[in-house]
């Protein structure tokens, strides 16, 4: 799957439509959000799943959310330590949308399939 990262300066159309190509080449996309960015990648989400809708398309959504520290990924271990008591840690929202069911069934999913799968 291919993971889309939405920025504050990408516009929502062309994030919307990036994810609608890539839903209908591979079959699902994980778009992420860090921080503040977060709510825009609801929306580009949410904007995506009610044009599927509207074409008559069904979709499942899964949401991971999670800490992100703003850290090198050179830093060693003791200076990850130290830098974690003196960072503030970024939410990150990644949603995970499918065009067929997880196969993972421990999963909390939304649909819009008929079947509630």
């Amino acid at each position: 799957m291919k993971a889309i990262t939405v920025r504050h300066s990408n516009a929502i159309r062309k994030v919307v439509d990036e994810v609608l190509q890539e839903l209908a080449q591979r079959g699902g996309v994980d778009v992420t959000g860090e921080g503040k960015v977060a709510g825009k990648a609801i929306t580009v989400v949410e904007i995506a799943k009610r044009r599927i809708g509207e074409e008559g398309g069904t979709w499942y959504q899964c949401n991971e959310v999670g800490p992100v520290l703003p850290l090198q990924s050179t830093a060693s271990a003791d200076e990850f330590v130290a830098l974690q008591e003196k960072q503030r840690t970024v939410p990150r929202l990644t949603i995970h949308l499918r065009a067929t069911p997880f196969a993972d069934q421990g999963l909390r999913v939304q649909t819009n399939a008929r079947d509630g799968a």
